[in-house]
């Protein structure tokens, strides 16, 4: 069953409408969303770009790596220096990524 029953029909002038629209493809959401969205005082937003995808991806897998790192040195009560390279070699690696996604 709907979770939403009640429908509300709404008459938009030419203004408001581009207006909605204009919103619904900045935040990639549905003009039902963006309308319950305001009424409820909510900010609109715009939805990142498409390339946060891929840096949310790569910034996972480095904590995975760094994780592992982490896990191994708690396990044997310290970390090697090549180790301890590798996890600056990632902190730089994110650093980059960052700058060049922002």
């Amino acid at each position: 069953m709907r979770e939403r029953t009640i429908r509300i029909d709404v008459y938009l002038s030419a203004e408001e409408a581009r207006k909605l629209t204009s919103l619904c493809q900045l935040s990639g959401l549905s003009k039902s969303t963006i309308i319950r969205q305001s009424i409820l005082g909510c900010e609109i937003k715009s939805r990142p770009p498409d390339s946060y995808k891929d840096l949310v991806r790569e910034l996972s897998a480095i904590g995975n790596n760094i994780n592992q790192v982490a896990h191994l040195a708690n396990a044997q009560g310290g970390i090697a220096s090549s180790q301890v390279a590798e996890l600056t070699d990632c902190m730089s690696k994110i650093w980059r990524l960052v700058q060049e996604k922002v």
